[in-house]
């Protein structure tokens, strides 16, 4: 593999094999080094998570207790206040 990666110009001329990105995958050295990043937790928190932190945010940062569930939110209860909603979102994230 150090030949295919290190060699330059006209040395690899002469090499007729192809080179597959399964290739980087068979020797152990590569394949365990190439990721070792854990993923952030917020990537996979529940919906059910998410509004738990939201109410609990909106308890001690405004003073305000929001409903138990999220379906008895006045914001999600028509058609028009969800799209006021997520045009609001959109603009304040940038989208």
């Amino acid at each position: 593999m150090s030949e295919i990666l290190f060699k330059q110009g006209d040395l690899m001329a002469g090499y007729s094999e192809e080179f597959k990105v399964e290739d980087l995958f068979s020797q152990p050295v590569l394949s365990n080094g190439l990721h070792r990043l854990i993923p952030p937790s917020f990537i996979s928190i529940a919906p059910r998570e998410m509004y738990e932190q939201i109410k609990e945010i909106a308890k001690v940062k405004f003073g305000h207790e929001l409903p138990s569930e999220q379906k008895k939110l006045g914001c999600l209860q028509t058609v028009h206040y969800k799209t006021a909603l997520m045009r609001d979102l959109c603009k304040i994230l940038g989208v």
